[in-house]
C-alpha cells in the first residue's frame, strides 16, 4: 500500500510555519529519508516529503541533488538527508533555497477515518473547484506532489483526477489536476478513485 511519508516521520502543527515534519522515533545523522523535490523543465515539485519541512537557519537536515539522465530526459531531483542524530518528536528542517511552499487554498492534512492522513476541506468549495496537480508521470514513475500524497480512495469519491500531456522539445510527461466533483462542506475529506495503486 502507497505511504506519502515514511513510517519515521508524520505531520504535526509546527511552531515555524503551518503543518510540519515530525519524527516519530529516532533518526540516526546521514539517514537518507528520500525525494523531497524535483524539478521539470523550470517548475520545482514538492513531493508529500517536501511539501510540508519548514525553513530555519540551523536545519537538522539537507536536500541532496542528483542530476538524472538519459536519452529522454534530464532532470534533478534532491532527496532529503539528516545532517545529526535526530530524537522522537523533533521537527525536520531545512535551509530552503525554494520559496514555494505547501498551498492548495483553503486545505489541510488530519487524520482520517479512511487510512492514515487525509486531506480535508477548511471552508466549502464548489464542484468543478481546481485544487492543482496532484501527480506527474515521467517515464513509468508516478511522483505524487504533496496535494496529491495525501488524498485517500472511495468507490464514492468527491474529485477526479484529469490528465494533462505536456509536451515540448525536452519533456514528454503526463500530469494530473485534482478537481471537485461536486459540491464539498467545510472539514469534508477529499477523496478520489485510486487508478495507479491498489488499494
Amino acid at each position: 500500500m502507497y505511504k506519502p511519508l515514511p513510517d519515521s516521520l508524520t505531520l504535526k502543527p509546527s511552531g515555524i510555519h503551518g503543518l510540519g515534519l515530525f519524527t516519530t522515533k529516532e533518526i540516526g545523522e546521514g539517514t537518507n529519508l528520500g525525494m523531497s523535490h524535483l524539478e521539470i523543465e523550470d517548475k520545482i515539485i514538492r513531493t508529500p516529503l517536501g511539501g510540508f519541512i519548514n525553513h530555519t537557519k540551523d536545519a537538522n537536515c539537507a536536500k541532496v541533488e542528483l542530476r538524472m539522465t538519459n536519452g529522454k530526459f534530464n532532470y534533478k531531483k534532491w532527496n532529503l538527508v539528516t545532517l545529526q542524530d535526530i530524537k522522537e518528536g523533533e521537527e525536520l528542517t531545512i535551509r530552503d533555497m525554494f520559496l514555494n511552499r505547501w498551498n492548495t487554498g483553503a486545505l489541510t492534512i488530519k487524520q482520517s477515518g479512511i487510512n492514515g492522513l487525509g486531506l480535508f476541506t477548511e471552508r466549502d468549495k464548489s464542484k468543478g473547484t481546481d485544487f492543482g496537480t496532484s501527480h506527474y508521470k515521467i517515464e513509468d514513475t508516478i511522483i505524487r506532489t504533496s496535494l496529491g500524497g495525501f488524498i485517500n480512495h472511495s468507490n464514492d469519491p468527491n474529485c477526479v483526477k484529469v490528465e494533462l500531456r505536456m509536451t515540448n522539445e525536452k519533456f514528454n510527461y503526463k500530469k494530473w489536476k485534482l478537481i471537485a466533483s461536486q459540491d464539498t462542506k467545510e472539514g469534508e475529506e477529499l477523496t478520489v478513485r485510486y487508478t495507479f495503486y491498489k488499494v
